[in-house]
């Protein structure tokens, strides 16, 4: 891997500043009993590890897949969580699905990685407990 990991995790993060609807972006993953109602919706970015693949040829670097997570919390105010908490997944997923265009279908960071992606299942909790949503999303950068 040549590019510095944290100038990866940085670009990302400053990506997802660009997300509409988030009041609250936070690289420090906190309890939602400790994020105040005013700083949601809030998404928080944990890095959570790296998958290495060999590239296939002898002589190049490895395949460097960086993963994480977003977190997504979300006060319901007693109100049905749906309307509250649909809207700001589908503009997380907008933002991490690739644009459908000539020589627009990835996600690279500014050049820092050859694709930016989610992968696997969505967790949602609408609350059912509380008035408190949450949702994990996983997220993968395979590093340039």
């Amino acid at each position: 891997m040549y590019v510095a990991r944290e100038t990866v995790w940085l670009a990302f993060y400053a990506y997802l500043q660009t997300i509409p609807g988030i009041v609250t972006v936070t690289r420090r993953l906190q309890h939602w009993a400790d994020t105040p109602n005013e700083k949601r919706p809030a998404l928080y970015l944990r890095q959570k590890g790296e998958a290495r693949q060999q590239a296939g040829k002898r002589g190049l670097p490895p395949l460097v897949t960086l993963q994480g997570e977003l977190w997504l919390y979300i006060n319901s105010d007693d109100k049905e969580v749906g309307p509250l908490i649909n809207p700001i997944l589908d503009a997380i997923d907008a933002a991490l699905t690739p644009l459908q265009g000539p020589g627009e279908n990835t996600i690279t960071l500014g050049g820092l990685a050859s694709h930016v992606w989610t992968e696997g299942e969505w967790v949602i909790d609408e609350g059912t407990l509380g008035e408190d949503a949450v949702a994990v999303i996983p997220v993968n950068i395979l590093v340039s």
